[in-house]
């Protein structure tokens, strides 16, 4: 196999500006050995992930992103850049245009607080000491709140934009009545998703008939870098066919586990004379791995690579699915039993499942109509 360049700041292995900039940060606060820093920036990649997960355009998480960081270009903001500019608020003119003033403290933008009834609300945000901690607090209301103070901040800062421009920002109403609009096709889309969204399976499916289906599952603990494997085979009538289970040591993650999970079942098919396989696993960056080369660059590359070639290699078909956790209870039984065994050695049981796996492979089992 011939050597391949790879970015280790990035899992995928892919060089980008935004990797290098977080690999950058981490190497400066160590070398300062700033610990309060590094406190508040290790709150501020909580903060993002909370971010990510409100229910708003990436445009508007983006903004929310930047106001965490105080890093909108505000006139108080340019003017710290050693910029010459009036730094009086575009919106009243009456105090100096920072974050707290414009988004919280100007006589136009209280009035907008109080039109949506959120003045309470405002009070409480204006308070905060930093930016940071205005979107901690946002991130805690209520996801009603949440999403109507959101809107409320995004719609002041592109009035504010428009009165930059020089252009009609639009009357208190009318900024209240455009959050009120995002928020009614919020609520229309939102329902559109949930009448689209098909049914999830909660409960492990057979596979097609001719098919053999292999559900694998991996455990890691960072402390002592011991893990688990597990990993069963079921036929079309969901009848148990062969398990393993077994301890790991040696590995690097969770996702390192996983795919020596993923490799032994495929093993266990192999030794099996099986030739159309399904590999069924709860863990998504495995299943994109085993799909497509995503993450060819990354550390746990050439173990996805010498998986990939076992399933074009050893099989007419194999077909790679990502399920539910509760789908995949028996292998994360057999995990479980595997890395609380300490024996290195796998265990392997063909015909007749193990005692401690008989009633969840039971329930399994599709019933008759």
């Amino acid at each position: 196999m011939e050597d391949t360049l790879a970015w280790h700041g990035d899992p995928k292995g892919n060089f980008s500006v935004k990797s290098a900039y977080a690999l950058a940060s981490r190497r400066r606060d160590h070398h300062n050995n700033a610990d309060a820093y590094s406190s508040i920036s290790g709150r501020g990649e909580n903060v993002w992930k909370s971010i990510w997960n409100v229910n708003v355009t990436n445009k508007i998480k983006m903004f929310l992103w930047r106001l965490a960081h105080n890093s909108h270009p505000v006139r108080v903001n340019i003017a710290r850049r050693g910029i010459k500019i009036e730094t009086l608020c575009p919106m009243c003119f009456r105090l100096d245009e920072d974050g707290g003033h414009l988004f919280f403290k100007c006589k136009k933008v209280k009035q907008v607080w109080r039109c949506l009834c959120l003045e309470d609300t405002r009070i409480l945000l204006a308070s905060k000491a930093s930016a940071l901690e205005v979107i901690e607090s946002i991130l805690t209301l209520r996801e009603e709140t949440k999403i109507k103070v959101v809107l409320l901040l995004w719609c002041w800062w592109s009035a504010r934009n428009k009165a930059i421009q020089g252009e009609r920002c639009g009357s208190t109403e009318e900024v209240c009545n455009t959050v009120a609009y995002h928020l009614m096709n919020m609520e229309k889309l939102q329902i559109g998703k949930s009448a689209r969204a098909p049914p999830m399976n909660l409960k492990w499916q057979p596979p097609p008939a001719g098919f053999y289906k292999i559900n694998c599952d991996g455990s890691y603990l960072a402390k002592s870098g011991l893990g688990g494997w597990g990993c069963i085979i079921r036929g079309h009538d969901g009848s148990f066919l062969a398990a393993g289970a077994g301890t790991l040591t040696g590995i690097s993650s969770t996702l390192h586990a996983e795919s020596v999970a993923c490799m032994k079942g495929l093993e266990l098919a192999v030794f099996l004379g099986m030739q159309n396989v399904m590999i069924e696993t709860d863990a998504a960056i495995l299943k994109t791995a085993l799909t497509s080369q995503e993450y060819d660059l990354s550390a746990l590359g050439v173990v996805f690579k010498e998986i990939r070639s076992r399933m074009f290699s050893e099989f007419a078909c194999c077909i790679v699915s990502k399920c539910q956790r509760t789908c995949n209870l028996v292998a994360d039984c057999l995990t479980a039993h595997g890395a609380n065994s300490g024996d290195v050695d796998s265990s392997l049981w063909l015909d007749h499942a193990p005692d401690f796996i008989c009633n969840i492979v039971s329930g399994d089992v599709p019933r008759a109509a």
